[in-house]
């Protein structure tokens, strides 16, 4: 009986050890530099720009930013300490239109929507007509 236990607790306890092994670490985030969409809203300094391609019209310009594991799992984790940040450069969350991992902001005329992803950002300047 000894025996058939160690048998089945070995591979249930290496599984776990594998598991928690695998779990994404939280990325930090030392500074911030301002994106290239507009120059006073914040994204973390070692992200590395690429270019945005999108098609919805109501975009004036965007980037993406690529940084590991920045949105968490699927994106569902942004670091608190980074929405924060935007918070403290005056931008203001419009709340009650984010939608899902897409978070938007506002600052006197300029509206940016944040697209938070598993291991990037998407950082859209709408256009003003757009932008009530």
């Amino acid at each position: 009986m000894r025996k058939m236990q160690i048998t089945f607790l070995v591979p249930v306890m290496f599984a776990f050890a594998i598991g928690c092994a695998s779990s994404p670490k939280p990325v930090v985030i030392n500074d911030y530099k301002m994106s290239a969409v507009h120059d006073d809203f914040p994204v973390p300094e070692q992200a590395v720009e690429r270019e945005a391609i999108f098609e919805n019209p109501n975009i004036a310009k965007g980037v993406t930013y690529e940084l590991e594991n920045i949105g968490g799992e699927q994106g569902l984790y942004p670091p608190v300490s980074y929405l924060e940040q935007i918070q403290a450069s005056g931008w203001i969350e419009i709340e009650e239109e984010r939608l899902g991992h897409v978070h938007f902001f506002r600052k006197a005329d300029t509206k940016i929507a944040l697209e938070i992803r598993e291991d990037s950002i998407d950082v859209y300047e709408l256009k003003q007509d757009d932008a009530p």
